[in-house]
């Protein structure tokens, strides 16, 4: 018996401990560790830190024997802070020698949308008062959309895709000075296999469907660029491209039965149209009767299953158009977002040559976004101009926002 394993009676090998309760965690090594369960981005139950396979068994934490005396520590350290009241805290800095008549505290709203504005008054008992009726009347709704594991902040447009974009546009091969194995192209076509399109979309389409329940006006801000119609392009790409990549084999045999190897499959000839490209063509026809975004990716997680990742095409075959047009588009739209919002970017009205700032350059991107669906390299064009009408450098500016905050 190895070392810490005590008392097996205690450990428990059928299912798993309640959501969020610490316990100790028994693994096949004999190891022991502290771990809880928790529900993943896919709403699945699993342990935080470990892999549940390699867990054989689990048991609540033993009580210590000073419990008592921690409880009685915690009771006077919860007694102190029942008593950090606002009035209490005012009272403090009153006898500190702060004059605290110009001061009130104010609890903002979550999910305030950019540009909205609030009015502020002072009640009869001395309090600050937001007097914006909407927006008050919908905060137990965006309390219970944070119960959900859904906070809406429009403020902040995917600031990581920013990130991402000026790497990709800033990539350099520190193997080669050849200037075409550089920039954002390059990086997408050959950083990313063709399996990530349908990672990624996984990925995408999971979120939309937590926004058709939540949240429509993102929701509809997203679909500009995945949506239903890049799902069935990217499947159908699939399929053209196995046909393709099925011609180029060399034919093999087995019992006088000519075949093919696909990545590390084996198919008889005879058995293809039957056993695979029927089977594609039936999966994308399903998903087109598809209404809703968590049916549609419960979909698209069956069709890499049983067909993208078993029947790998080579690494560098080249990706979908429409999937690389929406990636180009949404990379494009946020990366301008945050350019406008945090970053005191300009962008020039194609119509009249008037460079917009702040608020005027979000509703214009936005503008553009939404006669652009299905033109993402439109956006993508637009995006650099942006950067060099306002000699933006990603780098710099990231030193400078740094040496700020020191």
């Amino acid at each position: 018996m190895k070392k810490g394993i005590d008392d097996m009676s205690e450990w428990i090998t059928n299912g798993l401990p309640p959501v969020g309760v610490l316990v100790e965690i028994l693994m096949y090594s004999g190891n022991i560790h502290k771990d809880m369960v928790i529900r993943d981005k896919y709403g699945n139950y699993t342990f935080r830190d470990y892999v549940d396979k390699y867990v054989s068994a689990w048991r609540y934490i033993k009580e210590e024997s000073n419990k008592g005396k921690l409880n009685n520590t915690n009771k006077k350290e919860n007694k102190t802070m029942m008593k950090n009241t606002k009035e209490n805290r005012v009272a403090t800095m009153q006898t500190a020698g702060l004059d605290t008549k110009k001061y009130f505290s104010v609890n903002f709203p979550e999910g305030l949308k950019p540009g909205s504005s609030i009015s502020i008054i002072i009640n009869d008992d001395g309090q600050a008062v937001i007097t914006n009726k909407s927006e008050i009347d919908n905060y137990n709704e965006i309390a219970e959309k944070i119960q959900n594991g859904y906070v809406r902040n429009t403020k902040l447009h995917r600031r990581w895709v920013m990130a991402q974009m000026f790497r990709m546009l800033n990539y350099k091969d520190k193997w080669s000075n050849d200037p075409d194995r550089a920039g954002y192209n390059y990086y997408l076509n050959t950083m990313y296999n063709y399996e990530y399109q349908f990672k990624m979309l996984i990925d995408e389409l999971n979120v939309l469907a937590h926004l058709e329940k939540e949240d429509k006006e993102v929701l509809e801000e997203r679909t500009r660029f995945f949506n239903k119609e890049v799902v069935i392009a990217l499947c159908s790409d699939y399929y053209r491209k196995l046909r393709k990549y099925v011609e180029t084999l060399k034919i093999k045999h087995c019992k006088k039965e000519p075949y093919v190897r696909i990545g590390n499959k084996d198919i008889f000839m005879k058995d293809i149209i039957n056993k695979l490209y029927d089977p594609i063509l039936r999966n994308i026809k399903l998903m087109e009767t598809f209404e809703t975004y968590k049916d549609l990716c419960d979909s698209l997680k069956v069709f890499v299953n049983y067909f993208v990742d078993y029947y790998k095409l080579p690494w560098n075959t080249p990706k979908c158009a429409e999937w690389k047009d929406a990636y180009k588009g949404a990379g494009a739209y946020y990366t301008m977002m945050n350019m406008a919002k945090f970053h005191n970017c300009f962008v020039v009205d194609d119509e009249n040559g008037r460079e917009l700032k702040g608020m005027a350059a979000v509703r214009y991107i936005d503008s553009e976004s939404k006669n652009n669906v299905g033109y993402g390299y439109r956006l993508f064009a637009m995006m650099n101009k942006m950067i060099e009408d306002n000699n933006f450098n990603w780098k710099n500016r990231l030193e400078e926002i740094y040496s700020e905050k020191k």
